[in-house]
């Protein structure tokens, strides 16, 4: 049966979050990807905003065209629904390509 003192070691070990000497190494093996981790992190950051687009649209709808009646607002708020979410799953679809793409050529 191991001892208290050596449980908590590994317990700190493990348990670490965050290792600054192991992010720089990691990120040495990045470099020679910036361009690509670039885009990366663009995609990331468009998909993300993507997300909010179709909440916002349906308060929108829900909000002023219902409520007023507006026909062609509320089948142009469907349509710019519709497109956000196919914009979405293109980036999702190009985030994780080029995700897989550079974990392949780092490792």
């Amino acid at each position: 049966m191991p001892a208290p003192q050596d449980n908590l070691q590994e317990e700190e070990a493990l348990g670490k979050g965050y290792d600054a000497r192991l992010m720089r190494r990691l990120l040495e093996y990045l470099a020679p990807y910036k361009w690509q981790v670039s885009v990366a992190l663009v995609v990331l950051l468009a998909a993300s905003l993507l997300q909010i687009v179709g909440p916002w649209l349906t308060q929108i709808a829900i909000d002023d065209a219902i409520p007023n009646g507006d026909a062609p607002l509320l089948a142009t708020l469907a349509g710019a629904y519709l497109a956000s979410v196919v914009a979405g799953f293109l980036l999702l679809y190009a985030q994780t390509v080029l995700t897989t793409w550079l974990g392949q050529r780092v490792m």
